[in-house]
């Protein structure tokens, strides 16, 4: 008892000197690792690895994101805890670990102990003990950090609310913040709201830390806004749509690869603005983004990017309101909706797939798996059934919008 309680000291002491001593995070890990003698790694609340202290062995899994298990079981673990588990590696062999959130509801990320096969208490309070320890230092690195992250969301508030007069007056309160003449446009995510109709505050905050992680540099500047994290984007140039959309999907399709491991298996979307001269209409992309956004959700599948520019009639009718929008979708569907309920067809979903062929019966019928006597009878029937003649291209275009609007068309 007199020698674990002389190691515990003598462990305390060593933190206390490498935070008088500002060693830092790796300072930190290095004790921790030197005491278990085993690999010690931190990561952010993402995942990413921000300290690994394991001489002579290289990080165990590809581009410094450790698997989502940790992650999970260190967002599961009390504060003064440590959980237990066995993460995948490259070669296919478990690795054993402990975890500990670091700080309260691991607002700075998890601590880590690897290939670590014991239950001795005393060895698992020198692990949440260093967390505290990591905490203090990145709290410490926080407070810098809020500063300029403050200056930034203020930067980015005036852009999006449009508080200023002229070009020459913002860069005048933000000096030296951005480059206001560059063409610009901006970019809206938000995670999925499932049933819930809200998105839980954790995953917020994991979908903010990837977004973050994952801009391509400095000419990418994020924000919060509520349940929506705001990306604005400078290019060196102005682009042609073609270009700029490439560059939109080839970001954010990265960004969806690492993130939804992450998410709690929720899937995220975004709305894209176009692209603007400069910073002066800014505004203006960041309102169609949110447009893009609403209506994405609404009528495409989810976790897409869909750009304000593809939209079509949809940017103008966007203007009258979802409710109303709505009630147009249901009276035009309404009755094939009651149909298919009550007779346990699914006439919506062939008309919805012979939209989606461009009206092309040959391919119609391929995706649908059934011969083409079979589709013709369905669409005749949804025709009786909604009193209307598909022929008619006024048909073709209220079909056609409602069925756009009505998710997951």
């Amino acid at each position: 008892m007199y020698m674990t309680a002389s190691r515990d000291k003598e462990f305390a002491a060593k933190l206390l000197d490498a935070l008088a001593a500002d060693a830092g995070l790796p300072g930190l890990l290095r004790i921790l690792m030197q005491a278990l003698a085993s690999p010690v790694l931190l990561a952010d609340p993402a995942g990413r690895i921000l300290c690994l202290q394991a001489p002579g062995r290289e990080v165990p899994w590809p581009e410094g994101l450790v698997p989502p298990e940790i992650v999970r079981e260190g967002s599961r673990c009390p504060p003064g805890k440590t959980a237990s588990g066995v993460a995948p590696a490259r070669a296919g062999e478990g690795i054993r670990y402990k975890v500990t959130p670091v700080g309260r509801e691991a607002e700075f990320g998890y601590l880590a102990v690897l290939s670590q096969g014991y239950e001795d208490p005393a060895r698992e309070a020198w692990l949440t003990q260093t967390a505290t320890a990591c905490a203090v230092v990145m709290r410490s690195r926080e407070a810098r950090q809020r500063a300029q992250q403050a200056a930034q969301e203020e930067l980015v508030e005036d852009l999006l609310s449009h508080r200023f007069q002229n070009l020459a007056e913002l860069a005048c309160r933000h000096p030296l913040a951005w480059d206001l003449d560059r063409p610009q446009a901006a970019l809206v995510i938000e995670a999925d709201r499932a049933g819930s109709g809200t998105v839980p505050e954790t995953v917020n905050r994991q979908l903010g830390h990837l977004v973050r992680e994952r801009v391509p540099g400095a000419d990418y500047v994020v924000a919060p806004r509520g349940e929506q994290w705001v990306v604005l984007m400078a290019f060196p140039s102005m682009l042609s749509p073609a270009a700029f959309k490439e560059q939109v999907q080839d970001w954010v399709g990265e960004l969806r690869r690492r993130a939804y491991p992450y998410l709690e298996g929720r899937p995220f979307a975004a709305g894209a603005g176009r692209l603007y001269p400069g910073a002066g209409d800014i505004y203006l992309s960041f309102q169609e983004a949110k447009t893009a956004l609403e209506i994405g959700r609404f009528g495409r599948s989810a976790g897409g990017v869909t750009f304000f520019e593809d939209l079509g009639v949809l940017r103008v009718l966007h203007r009258l309101g979802m409710p109303r929008l709505r009630e147009f979708a249901r009276e035009v569907l309404g009755p094939l909706e009651a149909y298919d309920w009550e007779h346990g067809t699914d006439l919506l979903f062939t008309l919805r797939t012979y939209f989606q062929c461009q009206m092309d019966m040959a391919a119609t019928s391929v995706r649908l798996g059934v011969h083409g006597n079979t589709l013709r009878y369905r669409l005749k029937k949804a025709e009786e059934v909604l009193a209307v003649d598909i022929g008619k291209i006024e048909v073709q275009a209220n079909l056609y919008l409602a069925l756009t609007l009505v998710a997951g068309a």
